[in-house]
């Protein structure tokens, strides 16, 4: 901790030497420009046919031909790449970047007939506009839930319009609590209430139910958090394997809130926090070995766990995440006892 607060210390040092020299040797409208920063809110085309919701969670909304007979709503997960103004769009796996942000903060639309200036609000109204979508639908007491698998998240569903419907087809299936049912609706997001008193979020509201969605069966939450081993298959973009003889990165989480794991040459445990699909890990405390061939892997281990705000679980899978909706570890289930 001392080297750390010592490093911070002679950043904060040449930082300020640096502003120093500058204000001595350049005038204020040589400074550097401060670099842009993409808000939330609504971004819409003049004439108002094509809208993007860019919602605080990075969770977003695109719907075009909103002026016409056949609107089209897409959904998924937006990060900003700082440095570049590029503005990455997530859909279900497949990246889009037709946006772009300009260092006075103007999102621009690219096209063949060249770019066009998007209007702001900063309102994050989500789209009024009912489209088909498959989710994984679980009803437990009065917190009935549907799981995104486009966004990996769970929504709350309002208890309104086709929601008795909704909840006849998951009696139908017979399954129960904690499992889920594939669903396809027609529905739309709403912000309300969320179901432990915080802020508003967004929620499902369902139109109509169209029935069984099988191709997102395998998909579907069918593994617990707790009480489930963890085994890492892929840690960032890298696909990690034990060598022969070695033991896998691990993550073990039970019932009563503690953590504990393998990270490639030590052992480590501590406590995590989770409140619905958010998941902070530590603090982690860990064992003292040295093993130079797998101390490269292992600190990118402990960084991606630290870094961790989200998780999603789609069938034996245990994906954690970052605010931003970033992978940092990729598991495989197995049970234990």
């Amino acid at each position: 901790m001392k080297i750390l607060l010592c490093s911070l210390t002679l950043g904060f040092a040449v930082s300020v030497l640096s502003g120093c020299a500058t204000s001595a040797g350049q005038n204020e409208s040589d400074a550097a420009v401060s670099p842009p920063q993409l808000q939330p809110g609504t971004y819409s085309t003049p004439d108002g046919d094509r809208v993007w919701v860019l919602h605080p969670n990075h969770v977003y909304e695109r719907g075009t031909g909103l002026s016409g007979d056949q609107p089209q709503v897409t959904r998924g997960l937006w990060q900003f790449v700082p440095g570049t103004g590029q503005v990455v769009l997530v859909d279900d796996g497949n990246r889009h970047s037709e946006l772009g942000l300009t260092r006075d903060n103007t999102l621009m639309l690219s096209g063949r007939g060249g770019a066009v200036a998007l209007e702001y609000d900063d309102d994050t109204d989500p789209i009024e506009q009912d489209r088909p979508m498959d989710v994984c639908f679980m009803t437990m007491a009065d917190a009935p839930l549907a799981y995104d698998s486009r966004i990996r998240r769970h929504l709350p569903v309002a208890m309104e319009e086709a929601y008795p419907a909704l909840e006849a087809f998951y009696r139908e299936t017979g399954k129960q609590p904690p499992e889920s049912a594939a669903v396809r609706v027609q529905g739309h997001w709403v912000m309300d209430d969320a179901p432990d008193g915080g802020d508003d979020t967004l929620h499902l509201k369902v139109a109509s139910v169209e029935g069984a969605a099988a191709g997102l069966k395998s998909r579907c939450p069918g593994t617990a958090l707790p009480g489930t081993y963890w085994s890492a298959t892929r840690l960032g973009e890298m696909t990690v394997a034990p060598e022969q003889g070695q033991r896998e990165l691990e993550l073990q989480l039970n019932r009563e809130g503690k953590a504990s794991g393998f990270a490639g040459c030590n052992r480590f445990n501590g406590d995590y926090d989770r409140r619905g699909d958010h998941l902070a890990l530590g603090p982690l405390a860990s064992t003292r070995m040295m093993c130079p061939a797998r101390s490269e892997i292992e600190a990118e281990y402990f960084k991606a766990l630290d870094e961790t705000r989200r998780f999603a679980i789609e069938g034996d899978r245990l994906y954690l995440m970052d605010d931003e909706g970033h992978t940092l570890v990729t598991f495989k289930a197995r049970e234990i006892n």
